[in-house]
Formats: structure tokens, sequence, C-alpha cells
């Protein structure tokens, strides 16, 4: 489960296709019985119409995510 959003982000699946990964992704984590993944699924599935704009435009965070110390 928690490796499934990485093929989600990837950047090779158009909003179409990420949002319908997305949905289905949120559903399994929500049956999942585990808080952690529940909450995070709630917190996708209210932020979700933010997540195709960084895809659409091509950025990313991954340079700043790997100064992270």
């Amino acid at each position: 489960m928690e490796e499934s959003p990485r093929a989600i982000f990837a950047g090779d699946l158009r909003i179409n296709g990420m949002n319908e990964m997305l949905d289905h992704w949120c559903g399994g984590t929500s049956r999942s019985r585990l808080p952690s993944f529940i909450r995070l699924s709630k917190t996708i599935r209210t932020q979700k119409r933010r997540y195709p704009r960084p895809i659409r435009l091509g950025v990313s965070n991954g340079r700043v995510e790997g100064l992270d110390a």
C-alpha cells in the first residue's frame, strides 16, 4: 500500500488516469483499518484538486526533499 502512490505520482500518467488510480488507492486504504492510512486517505481526498497542478506543470520538490537531513 505504501509504494503504490509512487506509481501514481511518477509523472507518466495523464490527469484522468492519476485521479482514477488515486481514487482506487484511497478506497483500498480506507478499508485497511490502519489508522495512519485512513487518515492519509482522508487528507488526499480533501486535497485532491491540488494534485494535478504540479503534474501538469512538470514541477517537483524532489531536490528540496533530497536536501532534508
